[in-house]
């Protein structure tokens, strides 16, 4: 009597489509060998491939229990879990194949990208650059999953991450040597390349990526940025209404072609505060157009914005009840905005004279410079992709500060943020005559802080929404940036912006180095303060 494969046999039904018929051989084999290594991996496979992703793991799991030196299957499950959502079962899985085979490039790449998305990205690093070490030595490897391209894109990703914008470009040109119009490649190397100001050259690299895949918003979006970054406003307020990130309402929305008088239009905020600062300068030209506004803004914006006028209301979110709607940054583009006509009065925000008053007796002000000063732009922690440029580029360690601490001038502090007071604190603790007036107990919300700043003589912060609000109010502000600035402060007389006439800007030279940046800045406060 001949012996029929149970495995076989599923797989030849599995394969006409009868999944139901395959699954219950295996099942039948099992139940008289529950034990059966193949069996179970069969099962395993047979429910993966249907898609039943519990019933798979069930399976291989078992299989494991078995015998757990088994990579290939370490490797389903690992990809199940990555499926699922669970990026830690799925870690634990890879580096248990890793740890059977630790030069498994397919294994190194994956772990290496689930390590980017828990913000590991060191941990990525050395995956990836193991993975290449690997290609190198072996160039005639071949991996049945990964191809040595996207290796060395994830690669130049995990560069992009840690700021060595340099290194990455190397490995998406590596990249770009193999798959020359790759959209992946080239739209990774825009991106670098904007970050290291070189924004004609991300123009070009954009654009070939988004011919070759048009419809990709993020691309166009990233597309916009450069654009911006080089005062081209025209092309790029009309390509950042591609923004990929943006809640559509199911209400109609304003593209500045319609007749608004007598309409009610909801003005969404959207991004950071620092942007709701800069562009609610549009909400008195929305009200000229005979239009009554719904601006929502954030709750530590709505006390400041309110000055702004009486004639809007300032909401939360809401969904209904209005005409039209739009968001505040599109605004820009319905109003055609260039370098030439961007309304930049010198002063748009105000603070109540109570408030004011109330805060001058606060600070108890000496005859001394006061001056205000913001070194840390805060940390987003559900924005991975920017931590790159806020601890290795935007804020300034309290070291770099000190020589503030030895001028002939009053420091008062307009940070927030624990991290940052923290790191002051002990900046302090080091040197124990130096001062610095600190209130941020005493600052409920950001009508506080412009009350504080119109008590001062001059503010000094880096790129942060204190910024904004100090130029709104026409205060003068040193802003220190950045090499590879926001768009919004790249101007063709690199030290001012047509944004805010009240802003000073002192520019990184070199990608990282603020000694520059201070030693023109203390240069100046020595002038100032004379």
């Amino acid at each position: 009597m001949n012996h029929i494969d149970p495995i076989k046999a599923s797989m030849k039904i599995a394969s006409e489509g009868k999944t139901l018929q395959a699954k219950k051989i295996l099942m039948d084999a099992l139940a008289q060998n529950e034990n059966k290594i193949a069996i179970l991996n069969a099962l395993g496979d047979l429910t993966y491939l249907s898609e039943e992703l519990n019933d798979a793991i069930h399976f291989y799991e078992k299989s494991l229990r078995i015998f757990s030196q088994q990579p290939n299957i370490l490797f389903n499950v690992a990809v199940i879990h990555k499926y699922s959502g669970n990026l830690v079962k799925a870690l634990e899985a890879y580096t248990r194949a890793l740890e059977i085979r630790p030069n498994d490039l397919d294994c190194l790449n994956n772990r290496g990208n689930i390590f980017r998305e828990l913000g590991l990205f060191e941990k990525a690093f050395q995956d990836l650059i193991k993975a290449n070490e690997i290609l190198n030595s072996q160039p005639n490897m071949k991996s049945h999953k990964v191809e040595p391209w996207i290796i060395w894109l994830n690669l130049g990703n995990i560069l992009m991450l840690l700021g060595r914008y340099d290194e990455a470009i190397i490995f998406f040109d590596k990249g770009l040597s193999l798959k020359k119009l790759l959209p992946d490649l080239l739209k990774s190397k825009g991106v670098c390349l904007m970050y290291l100001a070189r924004y004609q050259d991300s123009i070009d690299c954009l654009i070939k990526a988004i011919d070759i895949r048009p419809h990709d918003l993020r691309m166009q979006f990233d597309l916009a940025l450069a654009y911006l970054s080089i005062g081209k406003y025209d092309e790029g307020f009309s390509m950042y209404e591609t923004r990929p990130f943006l809640k559509k309402l199911e209400r109609a929305i304003w593209t500045g072609a319609e007749d608004v008088s007598g309409k009610i239009i909801y003005v969404k905020a959207e991004q950071g505060l620092g942007d709701v600062i800069q562009f609610s300068r549009y909400i008195p030209m929305i009200e000229d157009l005979g239009a009554k506004i719904y601006f929502q803004v954030p709750k530590p914006l709505q006390k400041i914005i309110r000055s702004l006028g009486d004639k809007f209301e300032i909401v939360d979110e809401i969904e209904e009840g209005f005409d039209y709607y739009i968001h505040l940054m599109s605004l820009p583009y319905i109003f055609k905005t260039n370098l030439h006509n961007i309304p930049a009065r010198e002063r748009y925000l105000s603070v109540d004279k109570e408030k004011i008053a109330l805060w001058k007796k606060k600070l108890n002000r000496s005859m001394r410079y006061q001056v205000g000063l913001v070194w840390h732009g805060g940390f987003r922690e559900n924005r991975p992709d920017l931590w790159h440029i806020n601890h290795g580029y935007r804020n300034i360690t309290c070291e770099f500060l000190e020589r503030l601490f030895h001028l002939d001038i009053d420091l008062v502090s307009l940070q927030k943020g624990d991290e940052a007071l923290d790191e002051m604190k002990n900046f302090l603790d080091k040197h124990p005559s130096f001062r610095i007036k600190e209130y941020s107990d005493e600052i409920e919300d950001f009508s506080d802080t412009a009350a504080l700043i119109e008590n001062l003589d001059l503010v000094i912060s880096v790129d942060t929404s204190v910024a904004h609000l100090a130029a709104s109010l026409g205060k003068e502000t040193w802003l220190l940036n950045r090499f590879n600035s926001c768009w919004r402060w790249n101007s063709s007389s690199k030290t001012r912006t047509p944004w805010y006439p009240s802003m000073k800007i002192f520019n990184q030279r070199k990608l990282g180095k603020w000694d520059d940046v201070m030693d023109d800045m203390i240069k100046n406060l020595k002038e100032r303060t004379k």
